[in-house]
C-alpha cells in the first residue's frame, strides 16, 4: 500500500476515529510520513497532508493526556509511532511503551520504554 497516495481516503472501519491501531502500519510508512525530535518528543510531519504544514507538530492531545495522530482516518498513539520511527520495528505483543514520568504526552525518548504491561502498571503505582 502507498500510504502516500492513500492518505486522504478514510477507512470506512474507522469513521468514527475511535480505532487506534498500528496493525495497518509499517515502520517503513511511518518513516515516510514522519520526522522526530527526541530531545523535544515531538512529531512532525515530513509530508503536507490535506490542510497540514509539512513540519508541523502532528497530532492532538485526547482526553486522556495521550497525543494522538490521524492516519488514514485512525488514530494513532504517537508514542507507538515514535517507536516504529526510531526502532524500524513494531511493539512485540507482549510489550507496551511506558512513559516513565507518567506524563502521557511526554515523547521525549528518554522518557519511553518498552516495558510488559504488568510493569508499565507498577510505574502508574510508584507515585
Amino acid at each position: 500500500m502507498d500510504l502516500l497516495k492513500n492518505i486522504y481516503n478514510i477507512n470506512e472501519n474507522a469513521a468514527n476515529g475511535e480505532k487506534s491501531n498500528t496493525d495497518d502500519l509499517t515502520p517503513e510508512e511511518v518513516k515516510e510520513l514522519f520526522n522526530y525530535d527526541s530531545k523535544t518528543g515531538k512529531l512532525t510531519w515530513a509530508v503536507s497532508r490535506q490542510k497540514i504544514q509539512k513540519g508541523s507538530e502532528a497530532g492532538n492531545l485526547d482526553e486522556d493526556g495521550y497525543m494522538r495522530t490521524r492516519i488514514n482516518g485512525v488514530l494513532h498513539y504517537n508514542h507507538v509511532l515514535i517507536y516504529m520511527l526510531v526502532t524500524g520495528k513494531k511493539i512485540p505483543e507482549d510489550k507496551e511503551i511506558d512513559h516513565i514520568n507518567r506524563i502521557r504526552h511526554d515523547n521525549r525518548l528518554e522518557n519511553l520504554r518498552l516495558a510488559t504491561k504488568s510493569e508499565n502498571q507498577k510505574n502508574k503505582n510508584s507515585y
